[in-house]
């Protein structure tokens, strides 16, 4: 079982779980009736905690992100508007007797929502003001070395892709999507106001906050995201400007190819989109959507 990083909104610190489990363990079998009435046989699993990483001041976690860059480095988000990256690997490595300390830590002044990495040393923490702000962690975390205001909406989710890393995308309270390229950005601190500092400003039909953002790990032109009104958007950058029927715009820009409306029912859902939403001409394959998973 590969070891994960778990945030607790209480205030605990990052906790990593210990695996394989042992296959002479004991499952109970408990029952769970949801609202229709089915019922749900759910196996209780113990997990040992074999390191605890703090975080600075002991503060709410609000969120933290693995970097895909490096092994076993994280940053974590707090509350009170800190920062904070640690090395897992490295924690691991101590006693248990041996308390975990945060490679670097950095304090703003408002909360933090969400946090992603957009290169090896560089990450990006959204606020609660509507700024998102790079770090490099090779630097002292006393000043970002860009930052961009999101319109004024306060910033509930970002996303990065490794096939284009010099994109990242915020998403906020306005229900709108703010695409950026951080090449803008770095260099000396410079803020950039407005939607007009955007490369590509996405909006839906629900006018509701973003409350999740996630590139494609295929085709980086794709995204998806989700708001507060059970809504789950497809979009492709790469559709952008494109000449639509008057039929075809009431229904959204170009660029939205899906939206699902998502049951608040407190289970997953799973959606495959057909080919068609994908590929338009006769000649493509459907079956190459599969690649698109």
């Amino acid at each position: 079982m590969e070891r994960e990083a778990s945030p607790a909104a209480d205030g605990r610190p990052v906790e990593l779980p210990v695996g394989p489990f042992d296959d002479t363990q004991t499952n109970e079998y408990k029952e769970r009736g949801d609202y229709e009435g089915f019922h749900y046989g759910l196996s209780s699993y113990k997990t040992k905690v074999v390191k605890r990483l703090p975080h600075p001041r002991e503060s709410n976690w609000t969120c933290l992100s693995w970097n895909p860059y490096r092994g076993g480095q994280i940053v974590s988000c707090g509350s009170d508007g800190t920062w904070a990256v640690h090395d897992a690997f490295a924690a691991l490595q101590l006693k248990p007797t041996e308390g975990a300390k945060s490679v670097l830590a950095c304090e703003m002044p408002t909360r933090l929502n969400s946090c992603c990495w957009a290169a090896a040393d560089i990450l990006i923490a959204a606020a609660e003001d509507s700024v998102a702000s790079l770090w490099d962690i090779r630097q002292a975390p006393k000043e970002p070395i860009g930052k961009v205001t999101c319109k004024g909406s306060p910033i509930n989710c970002l996303a990065t892709t490794p096939l284009k890393p010099e994109l990242f995308v915020c998403g906020g309270d306005d229900g709108l999507l703010q695409l950026y390229d951080r090449r803008r950005l770095c260099g000396a601190v410079h803020t950039l106001e407005g939607p007009s500092a955007a490369v590509h400003t996405l909006e839906g039909p629900s006018a509701c906050k973003v409350s999740a953002v996630s590139f494609s790990l295929q085709k980086p032109s794709f995204l998806l995201s989700g708001d507060s009104n059970k809504y789950t958007f497809l979009w492709d950058l790469e559709k952008a400007g494109e000449e639509q029927d008057p039929e075809d715009a009431e229904d959204g820009p170009p660029e939205l190819l899906l939206v699902a409306s998502v049951a608040n029912d407190n289970q997953l859902h799973i959606w495959q989109p057909k080919g068609s939403v994908f590929f338009e001409e006769e000649s493509e394959r459907e079956e190459d959507a599969d690649e698109l998973e």
